[in-house]
């Protein structure tokens, strides 16, 4: 059994979030419940009014949502994609090196003079 908690929702609120929070808590739409406690204020006005001051005062702030469905796809599947950059990185760095030795032989340097020679002639 999930066990859900009432909060104030300050992502969706006009006024105080209060509305949004009682929405989320019921899983139903927000407006119905602004239109609810819109019309019940011209009957329950006092109710209404100080209950809301009250719930907008001590209801605690919505934890904000850490991770959605997609970020927590992306997390599992970071591992893997971790590995394919490390291996992506460790052939890029051997193929560096590759280059980093032929620059700094002996074999290119007299290949250089060689390529001077010709395009001097």
């Amino acid at each position: 059994m999930s066990y859900k908690r009432l909060y104030k929702n300050k992502e969706n609120k006009w006024l105080l979030g209060v509305c949004a929070g009682i929405a989320d808590y019921w899983d139903i739409d927000v407006v119905f419940i602004r239109l609810t406690v819109f019309f019940t204020l011209f009957f329950f006005f006092p109710v209404i009014f100080f209950g809301y001051l009250l719930l907008g005062i001590f209801l605690p702030v919505k934890p904000v949502t850490v991770i959605n469905e997609e970020q927590q796809q992306f997390v599992t599947q970071l591992p893997i994609l971790l590995t394919e950059l490390d291996i992506k990185f460790t052939d890029i760095e051997q193929r560096m090196r590759k280059v980093e030795n032929y620059v700094t032989s002996d074999t290119f340097e007299l290949q250089r003079k060689i390529w001077r020679l010709q395009d001097k002639s």
